[in-house]
C-alpha cells in the first residue's frame, strides 16, 4: 500500500451536510483500510446511506468537493478495500491533495 506520499492538511477542509453534499459522481478510488480512513479523515460523517454503510464529505477552501463511501456492501469494509470517490472536476485530485492519500481515476475502460 503506498497511502503516505502526502501529509495530509484536513485543517483547510470543511464537513459538507447532507443538504450540500458533493454533487457529481465517482470519480476514482482509494485502495485502504477503513482504519487507516479514519486516521486520516477521522470519523465517518454519515452512516447508513442508501446503498452505503459509512461516508466523508469535506469541502476546500476553494469551494471544490469531495466524498469517500464505500458501495453496495453488505457491511463496512474494515480490511483492506477500493473506496470510491465521490464528486465533479478536482474532486479527485482535491481527495488526493488533502488527505495524502493515491487514488486511481475511474474508467469505463
Amino acid at each position: 500500500m503506498t497511502d503516505n506520499f502526502l501529509k495530509p492538511v484536513l485543517h483547510q477542509l470543511a464537513v459538507v451536510s447532507k443538504a450540500d453534499y458533493p454533487t457529481g459522481g465517482l470519480q476514482g478510488y482509494c485502495t485502504t483500510t477503513f482504519a487507516h480512513l479514519v486516521a486520516i479523515l477521522g470519523r465517518p460523517h454519515f452512516l447508513k446511506g442508501d446503498k452505503t454503510n459509512v461516508e466523508w464529505a469535506y469541502r476546500c477552501q476553494d469551494g471544490t468537493t469531495f466524498s469517500v463511501y464505500d458501495w453496495k456492501q453488505p457491511s463496512t469494509p474494515i480490511d483492506e478495500y477500493r473506496w470510491h470517490i465521490g464528486g465533479s472536476g478536482q474532486s479527485l485530485a482535491a481527495f488526493q491533495r488533502f488527505t495524502g492519500l493515491h487514488a486511481t481515476p475511474f474508467s469505463f475502460l
